[in-house]
């Protein structure tokens, strides 16, 4: 053997293929580890993705069960009378990449009684006003849990903004002179006024309330004609003769003018011309776009804003249209170009009605019903009136006429439809106590009645020629609550008084001491009823039942 050169060692040898076998196994089992972890990656995020599917999904299921709430609402505010009101809808929700569908259910409420849905199409209908609604949603999605989302709301009808809130409403005439009241009751609304055109007040005539007046000419206050309230007219406003205005005076154009002791106790606001106070006072400011004049011993004790530029840019309140009869998307009459329909048997009866018509077989003329007695005594108008069931009496081709002393005893609230009414001599109105009308003080209960006059005509300006006429001391006790309604003219004389409510699209004429209690009720039972405003809906609280 040469020295210097060692032979292998076989344990060496023995080493270094022990180590690289254990590199193998290292590099083997790593690469078992990298497998195994590429697996359960693969199957974390294909659960995760699945999550986010059904998550999506179930999102998506919640998103169409809000969207079923927020359409029933908008279509619950949209709704012009109670056959609007749904009690039931279906629809979708449409995003992108995702479609969802709603169902919802409506429960109406009235004093915490609920209220059954009769109306066609999954509508309310009815006859009694909704104060709440409970709204049931539920929401689904394709591969997905449904979701069921709960509102509460709050129902209330129109403001007083809107014809409700008048106690006399006409597009044309309003008159009032000879001792006229229209009075407040207590703890009521205030008996506001509204004249679409010429306002004509005096001669001691009182009303307790508000009025506007949209008169081309201009509105002339004279004869000791007294308001509570506020007078708010289109044009120039004249004031005479101890005038008595208890609120605000605004006249949107042509000047403010008092005289002959004319009082305003608010202020006086000419948005469009000036202000000139001839022996007249203003108790409160006078603003102007013109000028302020005092002449004559007039007097304004408040501050005065003559050449106010900043009130011409201001405009009386649109307009409001006469109300309708509606019933679905039908209209049956009202003014312009609104679509004439006459109201049938059928369509009272399918609003829970009972109706007794004439002519009929039963009664084949019109007097045969109507037969104005000259006794006295009871024909069968006065006789069915006396029923305990709601009922309307359809005689829309029928004059209606009792010119004698008769008493008009209800028991149910009921609603006479005929071409027209004239009431005169001493009749009387009242809600049915054992054997005759008692005294208002010993009465418990109170009844509705709504006189439809000239249903199926448009607004009429024939002027002059009055189709719903009360005279002579033809009265309504304060236990009858009243709705007089015609597209033409009515008319009170000669000491009528009654409880309720007067819309006279043609006209409204009052004299020689007729008094008005203002009770806007009647029109609660009439779901025809559209006051041009929608209902107000509140909501109170929304939450998700289930997921």
């Amino acid at each position: 053997m040469r020295r210097g050169c060692l032979a292998p060692n076989t344990s060496d040898r023995s080493r270094i293929t022990d180590e690289r076998g254990n590199a193998l196994l290292i590099a083997f089992g790593l690469t078992l580890l990298l497998a195994a972890a590429v697996t359960v990656d693969a199957a974390v995020v294909t659960r995760a993705t699945n999550q986010s599917v059904l998550y999506g999904n179930t999102s998506q299921a919640s998103l169409a069960a809000l969207g079923g709430l927020n359409t029933t609402i908008a279509q619950m505010r949209n709704s012009t009378s109670l056959n609007g009101l749904p009690c039931a809808l279906t629809g979708s929700e449409t995003s992108t990449g995702a479609t969802g569908s709603y169902t919802v259910a409506v429960t109406y409420s009235s004093a915490g009684t609920n209220l059954t849905c009769n109306g066609a199409g999954s509508r309310l209908g009815g006859s009694t006003q909704p104060s709440a609604a409970k709204l049931v949603s539920t929401g689904t999605a394709p591969g997905a849990p449904a979701a069921t989302m709960q509102e509460d709301v709050a129902i209330a009808a129109g403001t007083t903004t809107d014809a409700l809130g008048y106690a006399i409403f006409t597009e044309n005439a309003l008159t009032l002179y000879n001792g006229d009241s229209v009075n407040k009751v207590s703890g009521g609304n205030s008996p506001d006024e509204y004249a679409g055109t010429t306002l004509t007040c005096g001669n001691g005539a009182v009303s307790q309330g508000n009025v506007i007046t949209y008169v081309p000419a201009g509105a002339t206050l004279a004869g000791n004609c007294s308001y509570t309230g506020n007078l708010t007219s289109a044009n120039q406003v004249t004031l005479q003769n101890s005038v008595n205005i208890g609120g605000s005076v605004t006249s949107y154009g042509g000047g403010i003018l008092l005289s002959g002791n004319a009082l305003i106790k608010g202020n006086a606001t000419e948005t469009n011309g000036n202000i000139n106070v001839t022996n007249g006072t203003i108790d409160g400011n006078a603003y102007a776009t013109g000028s302020i004049s005092i002449s004559g011993g007039g007097s304004i004790k408040g501050s005065q804003s003559p050449g106010d530029v900043s009130l011409s840019g201001q405009s009386i309140p649109t307009a409001l249209p006469f109300p309708v009869f509606q019933t679905g998307s039908t209209t049956y009459y009202g003014s312009g170009t609104q679509t004439i329909t006459t109201i049938t048997v059928a369509t009272w009866q399918s609003e829970g009605w009972s109706v007794i018509q004439v002519p009929s077989p039963a009664y084949p003329t019109c007097s045969s019903f109507f037969a104005n007695n000259s006794s006295g005594a009871a024909d069968a108008f006065m006789v069915d009136l006396e029923s305990t069931i709601p009922t309307v009496i359809w005689a829309p081709t029928c004059t209606v006429t009792y010119n004698r002393a008769h008493v008009f005893e209800l028991g149910a609230n009921m609603i006479l439809q005929a071409a027209q009414v004239n009431f005169q001599g001493s009749n009387t109105f009242c809600a049915l106590k054992t054997n005759a009308c008692e005294p208002a003080s010993q009465t418990s209960t109170t009844y509705s009645l709504s006189i439809l006059v000239d249903v199926g005509t448009p607004c009429s300006t024939d002027a002059g020629n009055p189709v719903a006429m009360f005279s002579n001391q033809s009265s309504f006790y304060p236990n009858v609550d009243s709705f007089i309604y015609t597209p033409g003219e009515a008319s009170y004389a000669n000491n009528p008084t009654m409880t309720g409510q007067i819309w006279a699209c043609g006209g409204f004429i009052g004299s020689n001491a007729f008094a008005l209690s203002f009770v806007p009720v009647a029109t609660t039972g009439l779901p025809f009823i559209t006051s041009g405003l929608n209902p107000a809906v509140a909501p109170l609280d929304k939450f998700l039942l289930s997921l």
